[in-house]
């Protein structure tokens, strides 16, 4: 389980951790304390310790709550091996402490891609697996609450730099490392990239979808399309499009945006829309104005300029907007 295998490292350096946190609870009795709260501190300095080998990227503050995390993923687990009947009956409790967990990770993950060097991985080294451990763990909770019912929707997704760092098996400082901690990095000369992209893409598709069939209210998606501002109905040839293209933001943005950043701005409302197959098909990688300059292409496809026109304003718009929101946080 996850937190046995952050307290074994722990333990291994733990002849050290042990002394400290004796002496603090020694020192704690000599000023009058409690015994209880005297030993609260020798307790709170092995926590403490668990990620620790983590400390060059992540907080004090991001290592305890990622302890805290690997407690509350094993009590899941402990409950699900337990009493699966029960959880299966009515599982809202774990699912509800499985995605504070998977929320609480995927923040320390954000955090370790924003700090994380080639040059640090022979120090964060253990950590990094230790991290890795929760990361296997959540899956295989997820896994085993989807076998009591639970439908996927429901649960938490790992983001993207979640995903990087789990893919980091088997890796050491050199050959191989940089190309995989510059996806989680922000650096500007990094080639285009879309996990993160595509990743996000679907979920907003299924949450668009979704709304769609609300809109139709029969049971058959409604969309309007962004270039010619005709109806679509569900049964249609129709394609999800970045008005904007991904890897025009991603080269433009890369210099100051980690991937999963650049994703929430490829993937902001104004820049995901829908569109015909055929025109989607037909403008291919071409920046829309380029395409829009063809005469041919407005009447082959029947688009209204002033619509096209009006979608491209306003995907610019949410574009500067999503950054500079990403920018001020």
């Amino acid at each position: 389980m996850a937190l046995e295998k952050i307290i074994k490292p722990a333990m291994e350096i733990g002849e050290k951790v042990l002394k400290e946190g004796l002496k603090k609870g020694l020192d704690g009795l000599k000023e009058g304390k409690g015994f209880s709260e005297s030993l609260k501190g020798g307790f709170e300095t092995a926590k403490e310790s668990a990620f620790k080998e983590l400390d060059k990227v992540l907080s004090p503050e991001s290592q305890n709550e990622l302890t805290e995390s690997a407690k509350k993923l094993d009590a899941v687990d402990q409950k699900i091996a337990k009493d699966p009947e029960s959880v299966a009956e009515n599982p809202t409790e774990e699912v509800k402490d499985v995605n504070e967990v998977t929320e609480n990770v995927n923040e320390a993950a954000k955090e370790i891609g924003k700090k994380l060097d080639p040059g640090l991985l022979s120090e964060v080294n253990e950590g990094l697996q230790e991290f890795k451990d929760i990361l296997t763990q959540i899956k295989e909770v997820q896994d085993k609450l989807k076998e009591l019912g639970v439908s996927p929707d429901m649960l938490s997704m790992l983001n993207a730099e979640a995903i990087e760092i789990d893919e980091m098996d088997d890796l050491e400082e050199g050959e191989g490392t940089e190309e995989i901690t510059q996806n989680i990095m922000i650096n500007p000369t990094r080639p285009y990239h879309r996990t993160e992209i595509d990743l996000l893409f679907n979920k907003v598709k299924a949450q668009m979808h979704q709304q769609a069939l609300e809109r139709g209210g029969d049971g058959v998606a409604l969309y309007t399309d962004c270039y010619t501002g005709e109806i679509l109905r569900g049964g249609d040839r129709y394609d999800y499009e970045h008005i904007r293209s991904s890897e025009a933001i991603f080269m433009a943005y890369r210099d100051r945006l980690t991937n999963s950043e650049i994703a929430e701005v490829v993937n902001c409302p104004e820049n995901v829309a829908v569109t015909l197959r055929s025109i989607n098909q037909s403008k291919g990688k071409m920046r829309m104005e380029d395409w829009l300059a063809n005469p041919n292409n407005i009447s082959n496809h029947n688009i209204n300029k002033t619509v096209a026109l009006k979608a491209l304003a306003n995907a610019d718009n949410g574009i500067q907007k999503k950054v500079k929101e990403i920018l001020s946080r």
